[in-house]
Order: C-alpha cells, then sequence, then structure tokens
C-alpha cells in the first residue's frame, strides 16, 4: 500500500499544541494590522472584517496575520455571523494552538457553534475550555456546554452540567 499525499501537503500534527508554523514579527504587517484595526473601528464590522483579512492575506505566517484572524472572528461573532466567525476561529487554532488568546478563541468558537446549532461540536469545545477559565468565562463556557448538551439530545451530560452549575 501506498500513502496518498495530503491535499494542500498539510502536515498532520499529532499532539496538536504545535504550530503549523512559526509566525514571524514583520514590521510592515504590523503596520498594516494597525490600519486595519482603526478601519474596524471608524468604519463598522463588515469593512473592518475585509481590512484584517487583507492583512492575513498580504502578510501570511506572520504574529499580524494571526492577530488579524483572531480579531475577524471576534468582528464575526459580534456582528451575529457565527458560521464566519467560527471558521475564523478554528482556522488560527489550527495554525497556532498556543496563540496567546488561544484559550478566548476557543470559547468563542464553541460559542459560535453552538449559535450555529452545531451542538455535538459546541458540546465538546466548550466542556474542554471550560477546565481552562476561569470565573465569569468558565461559567459562560459551562452554560453554553449544557445548552448544547439539550440541542444534541445528551440528556445525561446536560444534567450533569446543570447540577454542576447549580
Amino acid at each position: 500500500l501506498t500513502a496518498c499525499p495530503r491535499p494542500g501537503g498539510g502536515d498532520v500534527r499529532p499532539d496538536g499544541d504545535t504550530p503549523r508554523y512559526t509566525a514571524k514579527q514583520d514590521q510592515k504587517a504590523a503596520e498594516a494590522l494597525t490600519n486595519a484595526v482603526q478601519v474596524a473601528d471608524t468604519q463598522g464590522k463588515k469593512d473592518g472584517v475585509e481590512a484584517l483579512l487583507s492583512v492575513r492575506q498580504a502578510y501570511p505566517e506572520t504574529t499580524a496575520a494571526q492577530e488579524a484572524l483572531y480579531r475577524a472572528g471576534v468582528l464575526h461573532f459580534e456582528a451575529g455571523d457565527f458560521v464566519a466567525a467560527r471558521k475564523s476561529f478554528n482556522e488560527l487554532l489550527f495554525e497556532n494552538p498556543l496563540f496567546e488568546k488561544a484559550q478566548d478563541a476557543k470559547l468563542k468558537a464553541g460559542l459560535s457553534a453552538l449559535e450555529a446549532h452545531a451542538y455535538r461540536d459546541a458540546y465538546q469545545s466548550l466542556s474542554a475550555v471550560s477546565e481552562r477559565l476561569e470565573g465569569a468565562d468558565r461559567r459562560l463556557a459551562l452554560e453554553g456546554a449544557a445548552r448544547a448538551a439539550q440541542g444534541a439530545q445528551l440528556l445525561a451530560d446536560a444534567l450533569r452540567l446543570a447540577i454542576r452549575l447549580g
């Protein structure tokens, strides 16, 4: 038997915690990110997302590109476009699971999955990330996991989470 190459030449990351590449600092990318954030702050979410994603496309494999993808996901999330938010956060976490705001990205990806009615994915994501969160974010993740468990008809899990929430 011979193995077929993965489409796009992607690497398999067995541990799940290794970045796909090492993001590099780039001054031009950082300036472009600053400009894109200013667009997002002054011209609305739609234009902001476009500006942020253009930074990502123009400066791939930079820290600015990862931050731009995170911020685009946040803007999608705030605008209620949960499918696009989930896509942005999942792409970011695939590329760099050690991103400095990874726990927030995981929380928002799980909440996006819940709002997009992907209940099983939301339950798995939110219950896993809740173990690494504290305070209000932990409670939000647990409440979301409970709602997702109900939506996925995982009634025993929903009951267990309801009891845990008190």
